[in-house]
């Protein structure tokens, strides 16, 4: 006579435990967010050193990416661009960049 298996295997994905979920933007991410934005309408090139704080964290979220190399005040800097996203993001947030 043969046995019946206990258990059944099922394969489960991986956001079948924990959905991934995006942390909302922090005051500072969102204050940097609207400056580098108003750089970037202004047509001013901007880098790292000219935002305050929460840079990395808009990099990795793919809210601000890297544009090219600019020579400024003769040093070469990597200046960066807002995404169309974040001009979403922060109009959902109702804040009106000008």
């Amino acid at each position: 006579m043969k046995k019946k298996p206990l258990s059944k295997v099922i394969p489960l994905h991986e956001g079948h435990f924990s959905k991934p979920v995006k942390r909302p933007l922090s005051k500072l991410m969102i204050a940097s967010l609207v400056s580098a934005c108003k750089k970037q309408l202004n047509g001013i090139p901007f880098g790292q050193s000219d935002i305050d704080g929460s840079f990395s964290p808009l990099v990795s979220r793919g809210l601000i990416k890297y544009k090219n190399d600019n020579e400024i005040n003769g040093n070469i800097q990597p200046t960066w661009f807002v995404t169309e996203e974040a001009f979403e993001i922060l109009d959902s947030l109702g804040i009106k960049i000008e």
